[in-house]
């Protein structure tokens, strides 16, 4: 119990252990992968190597065939830790020398596809899902946290957020959380309202401080030139799409006469 509520209030390891639960099917696709492949090279290998016992039992070769090569299984996981690195590939490949150089050719180049081709995929394919999935979390959190700050500055229970209301609440813990998460430096609170408030009313209510968040995730792979800050990069996105957002309400969005982010542009 005490391990479960560590992890609870270990945001980088329950990120960890979040993304490793979501990732799990992936994981398992590419295991079957690997077995699929591993199964079709154990056949042929094994079926070659019985022949050549059958053939030449008198072979000095048959009985690494029979260690390397003697089943299914065997051939298997033969083929596993030449590519794991669980045995030198070389002790493997020197009896099906012995059946045909061709053969032992062919073995090599199964070895390259596989380590250099098959493993390079499934890695980019796990890396890009683990971090997809990673990014779903973080906004999951962000947009809870939002609400949990939106509600710890709502204090009339209005349903809307005033700059007053911000600024009575910037020194909470809550609040300085939130804006650390969507990389906004506190001092720029009253400019984050005037970017996020849509309908120029003052106030911004909970979908509105939303925004935030989602053009933060927009910003995550977009730099400013060198002494540009993050905080600065987030606000510039909000009000590089606040032209789009005054046509869809027919509202002006106020704010200062910063350039946006163009990985961000519409």
């Amino acid at each position: 119990m005490r391990l479960v509520r560590f992890i609870r209030y270990a945001e980088e390891l329950q990120l960890i252990v979040s993304c490793l639960i979501l990732s799990f099917r992936t994981f398992l696709w590419s295991i079957g992968l690997l077995l699929m492949t591993f199964y079709v090279m154990a056949i042929y290998t094994t079926q070659a190597a019985k022949l050549h016992r059958l053939e030449f039992p008198e072979s000095l070769a048959n009985t690494a065939l029979e260690r390397w090569w003697g089943g299914i299984f065997t051939s298997m996981l033969s083929v596993l830790q030449a590519l794991s690195g669980g045995v030198d590939w070389n002790d493997i490949v020197q009896p099906l020398i012995t059946i045909s150089p061709a053969f032992a050719v062919l073995f090599i180049v199964y070895l390259g596809f596989c380590f250099f081709a098959l493993m390079n995929v499934i890695t980019g394919t796990y890396v890009e899902t683990v971090s997809r999935q990673a990014s779903d979390l973080k906004t999951r959190s962000q947009i809870l946290q939002a609400r949990r700050v939106f509600q710890a500055i709502d204090q009339d229970h209005s349903g809307f957020i005033s700059l007053e209301e911000i600024r009575s609440q910037t020194a909470t813990a809550v609040v300085l959380d939130f804006f650390e998460s969507v990389d906004v430096d506190p001092s720029e609170a009253q400019y984050l309202l005037e970017v996020l408030d849509m309908d120029g009313s003052g106030t911004i209510n909970f979908e509105e401080l939303s925004r935030a968040v989602a053009i933060e995730q927009l910003c995550a792979g977009c730099r400013l030139a060198p002494g540009g800050s993050r905080d600065e990069e987030v606000l510039q996105t909000l009000e590089s799409r606040a032209p789009a957002h005054q046509e869809t309400f027919g509202h002006p969005v106020r704010g200062g006469k910063r350039t946006g982010c163009p990985h961000a542009a519409t």
